[in-house]
């Protein structure tokens, strides 16, 4: 088994070599995806960033994810704009 931050006060289980990143490359070899866009904040988020093409960091993210993150959003608590909103704006926006 593996376990991974997920939440600040809990933690994810899994098999050993199961994660996120996996879905993601499950999904891009056989949905036949060519770019994925992939957010995240905590540990058991960090496959999945690394696979990802644009790895986005929400604002409240841990700095391990940050730090490989190309883009970061505003963090979850922004009642105007929380992060995948904030994503979802920059894209039509540009």
């Amino acid at each position: 088994c593996t376990a991974a931050q997920s939440l600040w006060r809990s933690c994810d289980v899994v098999p050993a070599g199961v994660n996120k990143g996996l879905g993601v490359k499950v999904l891009k070899e056989n949905q036949g995806y060519k770019r994925v866009a992939c957010i995240g904040d905590a540990l058991n988020d960090l496959e999945m960033l690394q696979e990802a093409d644009v790895p986005v960091a929400m604002g409240n993210a841990l700095p391990e994810i940050k730090k490989i993150a190309s883009l970061e959003v505003n963090p979850n608590s922004n009642s105007e704009l929380p992060g995948v909103a904030d994503l979802v704006d920059r894209i039509l926006s540009s």
